[in-house]
């Protein structure tokens, strides 16, 4: 088994809140998936494991771990806001033809 470059090992804390986080409430797909990532990665599940488990790549696994070892619980669990297509008109121009 190769070694990973971030390993997951949560505090009793972390995986209090992941079980509940899991068991409650409305959660979007991939927020729940992403909990669930996390609680199999502290229990030693291997990225193809926990790929096989939950249907996700292995690359979001990946991702997933990564984000929670250098940024924490809420940033692996969240997306950042995406910024969207620009605006076609200005201002100025929706003015003009209001």
């Amino acid at each position: 088994m190769v070694d990973k470059e971030h390993v997951v090992h949560l505090t009793e804390e972390d995986r209090t809140f992941l079980r509940r986080f899991t068991s409650s409430g409305k959660r979007s797909a991939r927020e729940y998936r992403r909990a669930m990532i996390l609680l199999l990665s502290d229990k030693g599940k291997t990225d193809m494991e926990i790929h096989e488990t939950l249907d996700v790549s292995t690359r979001t696994v990946e991702r997933t771990r990564q984000r929670y070892v250098i940024s924490g619980m809420d940033s692996a669990l969240h997306e950042l806001p995406r910024p969207g297509q620009p605006k076609k008109l200005s201002y100025s121009q929706e003015q003009q033809i209001i």
